[in-house]
């Protein structure tokens, strides 16, 4: 008995790894062609799990399946049957790799996350690796601004996309001057790291200074990598901490704390306007004649297309055109793309995925919720990596907090 406890803990905590680190191990190439190391790691545990999952059902463990992402897993699977008896072969090829992929992931965090994810081994997990990514990307940074030395986070291993190597990152980093840690992009690095913020600052009561020593350097991370979606969110989170951790808007504000804010935000501020930093930000965020900015531009400017109903027949407007390949090569934020993905009725199915979510979670996981939705107006927040990484926490928020604080492991595995 104990031994199987303990292989018990060593599937969840592997489980566990791999999705918290999913963004990066999906750069890397595995032995199996066209298939990274993310989808790779999670087909060898399929087996493991489903017959775990087998074994525990029949010894009468209940087994929980996560329902927010059940009704987008069965929009998917639906639209996607349409497509096959209505549309051409070219058409299905077209679609087929990632609605395949996307069904994979949203039937691992439905049936697996809520059963094998350990939310304390990960969330301590999380903390760490945003540490040291963020302490990475420090001194990649200040490598490059002393010395002009570019010190890579890739590992010497064949990258997915064979156009995008190891040396070509590196001459894009040159061209640049942005570091981006062990993530394929700057903004992959601050979206991870914002996740992680968001989670741990919501219900911080810490009032000593040396207790945020962690979000202080993720946030310097985030300022450093020049990521306008992450320097955003990190300012927003901040400012939600500020105002939850003063309670300025109620009766019980501490003046103490509020004049020494008063004081210090303006100086902050300043400084930071004063710093490259601010002047990097304008620069991608607008142009010089008032328009939108190289980094505007590359986050929004397929968004447009996608709203061309004239290239849209009315049954793609209302059901969506299926996973297929962006128009013109633009990039497409994940809200707009989910009208691209899936019509109106793409709207309404992951707009009751997301109040059964909010429903089901505590507090802190709610303000990730909105964190995710924020982000997908400029990101990926509802795709891929990204979901693998958070969904997991919101998932299974209500069974590891109680009034704030985290269950000892002891307890969790008992």
């Amino acid at each position: 008995m104990w031994r199987l406890k303990i292989n018990n803990m060593f599937l969840k905590r592997f489980f566990t790894t791999i999705l918290i680190i999913f963004s990066i191990l999906m750069m890397y190439a595995s032995p199996v062609k066209a298939i990274s190391y993310a989808d790779f790691l999670l087909l060898c545990l399929y087996p493991i799990l489903i017959i775990d999952l087998i074994k525990k059902e029949k010894k009468g463990v209940k087994i929980i399946i996560y329902s927010p992402l059940f009704v987008v897993f069965l929009y998917v699977l639906f639209q996607f049957l349409f497509l096959l008896v209505f549309k051409d072969k070219i058409y299905i090829e077209e679609v087929l790799n990632r609605t395949i992929h996307y069904l994979f992931y949203l039937f691992t965090l439905m049936i697996f996350v809520k059963n094998y994810f350990d939310y304390t081994f990960g969330y301590r997990f999380f903390k760490i690796f945003a540490l040291i990514s963020s302490i990475y990307l420090i001194i990649q940074y200040f490598l490059y601004l002393f010395f002009a030395y570019d010190l890579s986070g890739m590992l010497p291993v064949k990258m997915m996309i064979e156009t995008v190597n190891d040396s070509g990152i590196r001459s894009i980093a040159a061209a640049s001057n942005r570091p981006r840690s062990f993530f394929i992009e700057p903004s992959a690095y601050a979206l991870f790291v914002c996740f992680f913020l968001s989670l741990e600052l919501y219900k911080k009561n810490n009032s000593k200074i040396n207790g945020f020593i962690v979000e202080i350097i993720c946030s310097f991370g985030i300022l450093l990598s020049g990521s306008s979606l992450g320097i955003i969110l990190c300012s927003l989170i901040w400012g939600v901490f500020i105002i939850k951790s003063t309670n300025i808007f109620s009766k019980k504000a501490n003046l103490k704390v509020i004049v020494i804010l008063m004081i210090c935000i303006p100086v902050i501020v300043f400084i930071y306007i004063k710093s490259p930093f601010y002047d990097f930000f304008i620069d991608r965020m607008f142009s010089d004649n008032g328009e939108l900015g190289q980094s505007a531009i590359g986050r929004f400017g397929g968004s447009g297309i996608v709203f061309n109903f004239q290239n849209s027949t009315n049954f793609e407007i209302v059901f969506g055109k299926g996973m297929r390949d962006y128009l013109n090569n633009q990039y497409i934020p994940a809200l707009p793309r989910i009208f691209f993905y899936y019509g109106l009725m793409g709207y309404i199915v992951y707009g009751i995925a997301i109040y059964l979510m909010i429903k089901k979670a505590d507090e802190r996981s709610r303000f990730l919720i909105l964190i995710m939705i924020i982000a997908s107006i400029g990101g990926d927040a509802f795709f891929g990596a990204y979901l693998m990484q958070t969904i997991p926490f919101i998932s299974n928020s209500k069974k590891v907090w109680k009034e704030g604080t985290m269950l000892s492991e002891r307890n969790y595995y008992s």
